[in-house]
């Protein structure tokens, strides 16, 4: 056997040993972690999420980079010092979103209703229940997304569609979190999409986050900031399909720890239309104008725009 195969196969047996040594070392990491910051109270983690923030701010890395591309090309209108102050609080938010969420999944039932302070716009949601065609719940990448989804599961009986997780352990901890107040999970598969039809039929609620890149085939392309944005089609579909109504929510995260204000607002009948293109920009345009209004708490760290149309320029460098 040549030399160079032996160094490969060497070469690789290590790398498969370190993998396993790091993942064996990861997972009770954070299972730390989510154990020791669950215990925090909610203005203890947002005082860390701002420190956490901070730091990825100042650190120049990618998230920094995407998320002032992103605010760039969306909000044009803001002056420079505008955007950059924007890129810095957004960045801030997300620190806080990335520490909250082990006492979000893990913390006390009892102070996890404290920190709900105000829900604005119920009573679409039982309105629309009364029709017996279940509900389906819109939720952006916006503000405390995960409590949007605790809070809704804790009143009705809900599924919420999710992409699960490459690493063994922490899938369970994102299950155990978000099932926590009993809602199920659907993976975002086939399969998922015949349970999420299923559950309107029973009359449940579905919730789904739809702001993201579904990837080259997996939907179309809608306006998002006036900006051509692979856009994701389930929602249309289903509620084409099924003729359930809709909801658009967030949780707006309040400034120094002291909670939580929800926000819910009924969809327009359009976002369930039949001509899908026209359905989803109205989608793309309502979630656009829900970000609108605390612009600072959206994740604009994510590469929303990544596929592009044909023949176009890539939009991150």
């Amino acid at each position: 056997m040549p030399l160079f195969q032996v160094h490969r196969r060497k070469l690789m047996r290590k790398s498969g040993l370190l993998k396993r040594f790091r993942h064996r070392v990861r997972l009770p990491l954070v299972r730390f972690a989510f154990r020791w910051a669950a215990k925090l109270s909610l203005p203890q983690s947002h005082r860390l999420g701002v420190l956490l923030g901070w730091c990825l701010w100042r650190s120049k890395g990618e998230m920094r980079a995407v998320s002032a591309r992103n605010i760039a090309a969306c909000l044009p209108h803001l002056t420079l010092p505008e955007q950059a102050a924007l890129v810095k609080s957004s960045l801030i938010e997300t620190g806080k979103a990335m520490l909250e969420v082990p006492l979000l999944w893990n913390g006390p039932a009892a102070r996890f209703d404290q920190a709900i302070v105000a829900v604005h716009g119920l009573q679409y949601v039982d309105d629309a229940l009364t029709q017996g065609k279940g509900l389906v719940m819109i939720t952006p990448h916006l503000g405390a997304w995960e409590v949007a989804g605790l809070f809704l599961s804790q009143r009705y009986s809900m599924a919420t569609m999710y992409r699960p997780s490459q690493l063994d352990g922490v899938d369970d901890l994102i299950k155990a979190g978000r099932t926590r107040f009993g809602a199920a999970l659907i993976a975002a598969d086939l399969r998922g999409v015949r349970q999420l039809y299923q559950a309107l039929k029973k009359g449940n609620c579905l919730g789904v986050l739809p702001d993201q890149d579904p990837g080259r085939n997996g939907g179309v392309f809608a306006p998002f900031f006036g900006i051509p944005a692979n856009s994701m089609t389930l929602v249309s579909r289903i509620l084409n399909k099924s003729d359930a109504p809709a909801i658009f929510t967030f949780a707006k995260r309040l400034a120094k720890g002291e909670g939580y204000e929800i926000f819910i607002y009924p969809a327009p009948v359009e976002v369930g239309g039949d001509n899908e293109a026209a359905a989803v920009a109205c989608m793309n345009n309502m979630l656009e104008k829900i970000i609108r209004e605390c612009p600072e708490q959206y994740q604009w760290s994510y590469q929303r725009f990544k596929t592009r149309p044909a023949g176009e320029a890539k939009f991150y460098q």
